[in-house]
């Protein structure tokens, strides 16, 4: 049926673009909704005539949740020292003059400068929280070295040394 001024072809123009599209959206929603999903388009001229959906599984009820791995914590067991007034004053291997009244100052030598730690003297379960800003113990059979200040706060001073466990905390 033809209209004025060409409408009969606008019509007739926008019946197959909006078939074509709903096809499309359809066909895309059914594939991303439906495990195992095979959508075929049988089309005659610029029109959609049938969409055949063949579903081989069933549709969960739930979707699959993702997990995320946490990250791993490594903790060390080793026998730690303390250093103090010899080196105190002097730069330290992060550029930081070294201050023996801190006990946050922690020597280790593989970590990353910067690495918050937790250490636990493990022969009376004190702990604290400090920071990897130098390196050392170059003494076999050590693993880390603590302040004057942080060898106080974990009541090793006097022996000098002591079995701890080094955590590294999650930043």
């Amino acid at each position: 049926m033809r209209l004025r001024n060409n409408t009969f072809l606008r019509i007739s123009l926008v019946k197959p673009i909006l078939s074509l599209a709903c096809t499309f959206v359809l066909s895309f929603y059914l594939a991303a909704t439906t495990p195992h999903t095979s959508v075929a388009h049988a089309a005659t001229g610029r029109i959609a005539s049938a969409i055949v959906v063949v579903t081989t599984a069933e549709r969960p009820s739930q979707p699959p949740v993702a997990t995320v791995p946490k990250k791993e914590v490594a903790t060390e067991k080793c026998t730690a020292s303390w250093y103090g007034e010899d080196f105190h004053g002097k730069t330290m291997a992060n550029g930081e003059p070294f201050d023996m009244h801190n006990p946050r100052i922690v020597a280790h030598k593989t970590l990353p400068k910067g690495t918050k730690v937790v250490i636990t003297n493990l022969e009376n379960g004190k702990s604290l929280t400090a920071v990897v800003k130098d390196r050392g113990p170059f003494k076999p059979g050590r693993c880390v070295d603590l302040s004057f200040a942080g060898a106080q706060k974990l009541d090793f001073v006097d022996n000098g040394l002591t079995k701890v466990a080094v955590h590294v905390a999650q930043k």
